[in-house]
C-alpha cells in the first residue's frame, strides 16, 4: 500500500530550484538583509519600496533558470501564471478528496474539466 509520502514531491521557494529545510527571509535566495531589520528583494520585485536600493524588475513570471517545474521536468512544464491558475479554476469543478487512491493521508483537490470531463 502506498503512503502519502510516496506521492508528495519537494517544496520550493518562489524562484528557487533547490528544496531546503528552512523557508524564511534569511534563507530566501532573492532576499537581502543589508538594510536590517528589513529584508529587501533582489529579484522578482514588482513594486518599488520592496526591492534593494529601490530595485524593481516587475517580473511576474519565473525565468526558466528559476523555475523548479521547468528544471525538474527538463523543460516539459512550467510554474503556472496567475492567468493560468484563473483559467484552471474557471474551467473546472473542484472536489476535495481524502485518502486519494486508498492512500492514507493523501488529501487534496481534484480539478475536473467542465469541457471534456477529464
Amino acid at each position: 500500500m502506498n503512503t502519502a509520502k510516496d506521492w508528495i514531491g519537494n517544496y520550493y521557494a518562489w524562484g528557487e530550484i533547490t528544496p531546503k529545510n528552512n523557508y524564511n527571509w534569511e534563507t530566501y535566495k532573492y532576499s537581502s538583509n543589508e538594510m536590517k531589520p528589513f529584508h529587501m528583494l533582489t529579484k522578482y520585485c514588482y513594486e518599488k519600496g520592496f526591492g534593494m536600493n529601490y530595485y524593481e524588475d516587475r517580473l511576474l513570471l519565473l525565468e526558466e533558470c528559476d523555475d523548479a517545474a521547468f528544471i525538474e521536468t527538463n523543460g516539459k512544464c512550467i510554474m503556472p501564471s496567475g492567468e493560468d491558475t484563473w483559467e484552471l479554476i474557471k474551467n473546472t469543478t473542484q472536489y476535495y478528496v481524502s485518502d486519494y487512491n486508498d492512500t492514507e493521508g493523501l488529501n487534496g483537490v481534484i480539478f475536473k474539466s467542465n469541457i471534456n470531463n477529464k
